[in-house]
């Protein structure tokens, strides 16, 4: 049996699987790296969304399972598939996007740590905040670009004004008076990122699971402490940074770009560990407090993922702390006022139907 490998996003978790794919007749099998069958796909309902021929990835899709990701790169699977998908591209180079966003990561890394023996002895900590405005601007809009190339962003003036009016409300109880764009990701996913450069990333899958505009409200300020505190800049460069550095100061330029440009590579450099998510979840409950606004939404959104999830790791949910040590952290009273109001709030859950 011919086989092909390639990376999945199930639609559910952030980050992607290694897998392997083979034909069933009319059938595209998806096997996990233990070779068990995590779906299989009517080879009739696969497209290829419009893309540029040099992204260097393909990006497959299956109208039955809409949140899900097939990417493919690799000549093997391009052969496998190409002849029951002729939309299919060839793959003949780096994808731009992600070319772009690590280019920017090995430049800021040799032009602030170049010089600096101790600075790349004490690593992310001490280097972040040396990293111009501007630089991680750019880092987080390439990286936006990459979400919008594979999700699509959701445009609607009513929601958006009504997220940009919180935006700035939070932003002066904050104290930060940096760069701030918030944008939503048209993907069924219950997640939020926060970029560089002041980025931050709601999914549309969020928005519509929450329960009240503080829960939105919560997870906004939570993201927003992770942009006050420098955490994506850290993570990046804590993640990847050095190791630009060391292929970079042995020549292999290209070998670093390639290795690190993959979308999956940026989402799990992005992720954080317990104490930039306790600072975060602390920053949030103050920045609401701050604004006059509930509070209880940030514990009513840990509570229901710790009963639907479980353990389970999605986004800002991350197991480490748990959610239930989360959630009682962030306990607080109702007091303050709502987020949105009720046409406000009608408007964000439609922002991606407009």
């Amino acid at each position: 049996m011919e086989t092909a490998q390639a990376r999945y996003f199930d639609g559910v978790t952030p980050l992607p699987r290694a897998v392997t794919l083979s034909l069933s007749g009319p059938m595209l099998a998806i096997a996990d790296a233990s070779g068990a069958e995590l779906v299989r796909w009517p080879l009739s309902e696969l497209r290829v969304p419009a893309q540029d021929d040099s992204l260097g990835e393909a990006i497959i899709v299956c109208r039955a399972h809409p949140d899900a990701r097939l990417i493919v790169s690799s000549p093997q699977a391009i052969a496998l598939l190409s002849p029951h998908l002729p939309a299919l591209l060839p793959v003949v180079s780096p994808r731009p996007t992600a070319l772009r966003v690590w280019s920017i990561v090995a430049a800021l890394a040799v032009a602030v740590l170049g010089g600096s023996a101790l600075a790349a002895w004490h690593g992310p900590e001490v280097v972040a905040p040396l990293v111009p405005q501007s630089w991680q601007v750019r880092l987080g809009d390439a990286i936006l670009d990459d979400f919008e190339d594979r999700y699509g962003l959701c445009y609607g003036d009513s929601g958006s004004e009504a997220l940009d009016g919180l935006k700035r409300r939070l932003a002066r109880a904050a104290g930060y008076d940096g760069p701030l764009r918030v944008e939503v990701v048209d993907s069924g996913l219950i997640n939020a990122f926060a970029l560089p450069g002041g980025r931050i990333v709601l999914f549309r899958g969020l928005i519509e699971d929450a329960k009240s505009p503080d829960e939105v409200a919560g997870v906004f300020a939570h993201e927003l402490g992770h942009v006050a505190h420098l955490h994506p800049m850290r993570g990046l460069l804590r993640s990847l940074g050095l190791r630009f550095l060391r292929q970079l100061a042995l020549g292999g330029y290209g070998d670093a770009v390639d290795t690190a440009a993959s979308f999956g590579e940026t989402m799990l450099a992005l992720r954080n560990g317990r104490a930039a998510e306790r600072e975060a979840d602390a920053a949030a409950i103050s920045y609401l407090e701050t604004a006059g606004l509930r509070q209880d939404g940030l514990y009513d959104f840990f509570a229901r993922m710790a009963d639907k999830h479980g353990p389970t790791d999605l986004g800002i949910l991350s197991t480490h702390p748990p959610l239930e040590e989360r959630r009682e952290a962030a306990r607080r009273s109702h007091d303050g006022a709502s987020a949105f109001d009720d046409r406000q709030w009608q408007a964000v859950r439609d922002l991606c139907d407009e």
